[in-house]
């Protein structure tokens, strides 16, 4: 009988042995792949952000361009009606929530300063 129990002693080492080591290279090669895949994550998170923030700067390049434009044009009238000004506070505050300053406030400050009038040929009679 002692050969029969150091006879399962040895299979139970075995599958000790076997399964044991089966388990680990299983659970290396689960967290190789978790691995693998965030630094997929990261990679593309890394390339998102990158492309965000080449979209905020096109935004606020073209808030500017479109803020300078219209003031040299408000201040070439000498005027701005109710209506420019509004569309034109709208721009500046996105422009300034993106980070916009200097030239632009500037400009922006002056416009605001000018007197209100109604836009030329603009239709002001009631139907």
């Amino acid at each position: 009988m002692g050969t029969l129990l150091e006879r399962l002693e040895e299979i139970n080492s075995l599958f000790v042995l076997i399964f044991g080591s089966g388990i680990s290279i299983f659970l290396q090669l689960i967290l190789k792949q978790i691995n693998k895949r965030n630094n997929v994550r990261k990679e593309e998170e890394g390339n998102v952000t990158a492309r965000l923030e080449k979209l905020e700067f096109a935004s606020l390049a073209m808030l500017h361009n479109n803020i300078y434009e219209q003031c040299e044009e408000y201040l070439t009238n000498g005027y701005i009606s109710i209506d420019e000004l509004d569309d034109l506070d709208y721009l500046f505050r996105a422009y300034k929530g993106l980070g916009g300053n200097g030239a632009g406030e500037t400009l922006y400050h002056k416009v605001r300063a000018l007197p209100n009038h109604e836009r030329k040929g603009k239709n002001t009679e009631n139907e």
